[in-house]
Formats: C-alpha cells, structure tokens, sequence
C-alpha cells in the first residue's frame, strides 16, 4: 500500500458508504526536523477512484492479524496501516491518494481532499489509514 500526496485532481466526494460497505478514516500528522508535531488533521470523506482496485488492495492488506470487532452483533474487520514519509522538498499538500502497486504500474484507488497544509524539507508526513469492513 503506498500513500500518496499532491496537489487536488479530483472533486467528486463519495462519503461513508452503506451497510456491507467498507469505512475508510485517515489521520495525518506532520512533524517538523525537531520532531515536534506542527499539523494534524483527520477525515471520512473519501473519493473511491478504482472500486474494484480499492477492495483488492483491502483484501491484500487484511491479515488474520487484523482484529474482529462485533457491532450490533455484526462482525467488522478493523485494519489499520502506518505510512510515514519524510519530505524532500517544500510543497503545499491539498489532497492525500492511496494507491495500489502491482507488478507493472501504481493503481490510484482513494482520494481525499482537504484544506492542505505546507510541509518544509526535512520535515515527515505520518498517515494512519483505518479500514473498517463488514465480515461475511
């Protein structure tokens, strides 16, 4: 799983999904070169780019690691991924993607805007991704 960010592409916003859907909430810190955080910000608002390459990814990421939960007396699987990137260059940040790589080319799968921040050089970007989905 790789996570991505740039500039804003899209617009369209698909939000939490319904019953037998997955639920996506992503947390972003950033920390500046002496390790103290300067931006945090989290969303649910997601645009699903690729469905059937979002739940690929989904279904390579799960492990039996991952823990059930019960809800309602419904089953979900809660899977949760760190991604930590250090920054080489000074940009500005307004929208975060997960991608999918395969053998041959990076599959853009989820996409979620926000009001964007600047990271510095030096600096690193922690993003906790959370997949909640239903179990069958």
């Amino acid at each position: 799983m790789v996570s991505v960010s740039y500039g804003q592409l899209f617009s369209n916003q698909n939000q939490f999904p319904p019953e037998n859907s997955i639920f996506i909430f992503a947390q972003t810190s950033i920390y500046n070169t002496e390790g103290k955080i300067v931006t945090y910000f989290t969303t649910d608002r997601f645009n699903i780019l690729d469905l059937s390459g979002f739940i690929t990814l989904i279904d390579k990421e799960a492990t039996e690691n991952d823990p059930i939960v019960t809800i309602d007396k419904k089953k979900y699987q809660v899977i949760t991924r760190k991604i930590t990137e250090f920054q080489d260059e000074t940009k500005v940040i307004a929208s975060n993607v997960l991608a999918d790589n395969t053998e041959n080319s990076t599959i853009l799968v989820a996409q979620f805007t926000h009001d964007g921040y600047k990271i510095l050089e030096g600096e690193k970007a922690i993003t906790i991704w959370t997949f909640i989905r239903p179990m069958s």
